[in-house]
């Protein structure tokens, strides 16, 4: 492509960012809100269908612009014991606030309920199942989480504006879908919505922050990966009061 046409291209960055950071909400809403109740191939052919359209996003930006790639550089003795310590550390803040809160709550029952409905919703009525399903969540879809809201969008984000305000309005971004999932669960305006959004604000701040100073996604995605094992097992330990076949 020639510089001029590069340069074009680069002129339209901020649309192209702005709908990278809306699309993953508006798919959410779709696939697993508007979409609740309809036939389960339908739901994950608009669930898989949408996320490859999703990371076509930046997919097409390095073909074509080439700004960046991401960096995969071999981690140290050093970051690899930074990653397992913060993984430690997330995973048990985690399964801390489940056994000495969220179990005496009044959610657990309810979330329970309605995750077991949703996971069928998705073709998943047993424990092999929900194994392969929670095993590519936890290892894939985490990495590629990853690529897309800390190399590519904090990434750019950070060329047009300053670092604080690149983690802020990415940070604020990565939430969207993950706060659609949870109002789907127990309700938009409920407690546990906001505080889950407070939660993942502070996590996607968290990640965006240490890939700028490492450089590298290996720290991110190690402890992002730590996180979303904790919550699948924190899944499964909740399904499993529900249905006696998973």
């Amino acid at each position: 492509m020639s510089r001029n046409a590069t340069e074009s291209l680069k002129q339209i960055e901020p649309a192209v960012l702005l709908v990278a950071m809306v699309y993953p909400t508006l798919h959410a809403l779709l696939y697993f809100c508007g979409l609740n109740g309809t036939a389960i191939g339908v739901r994950q052919e608009v669930y898989l269908g949408g996320k490859l359209a999703q990371l076509a996003i930046p997919a097409a930006w390095l073909l074509a612009v080439r700004p960046t790639r991401p960096t995969w550089k071999r981690p140290g003795a050093v970051e690899m014991m930074q990653a397992a310590a913060l993984s430690i550390v997330l995973g048990g803040a985690l399964l801390g606030l489940y056994h000495g809160w969220f179990k005496a709550s009044r959610y657990e029952l309810l979330v329970g309920r309605v995750l077991q409905s949703r996971m069928a919703g998705f073709g998943v009525h047993n424990f092999s199942e929900f194994l392969v399903n929670r095993s590519l969540h936890t290892v894939l879809h985490s990495l590629l989480e990853e690529f897309y809201w800390r190399w590519f969008v904090f990434g750019r984000l950070r060329h047009l504006t300053s670092v604080q305000n690149a983690v802020f309005v990415s940070s604020l971004a990565f939430t969207g879908h993950h706060v659609v999932i949870l109002s789907c669960y127990v309700g938009p305006s409920s407690v546990l919505t906001w505080v889950f959004l407070s939660a993942v604000v502070a996590a996607g701040a968290f990640w965006a922050y240490i890939y700028h100073r490492k450089g590298s996604l290996f720290v991110p995605w190690m402890t992002h990966l730590a996180v979303n094992g904790t919550l699948a097992w924190i899944a499964y330990d909740m399904i499993a009061k529900f249905a006696s076949t998973v």
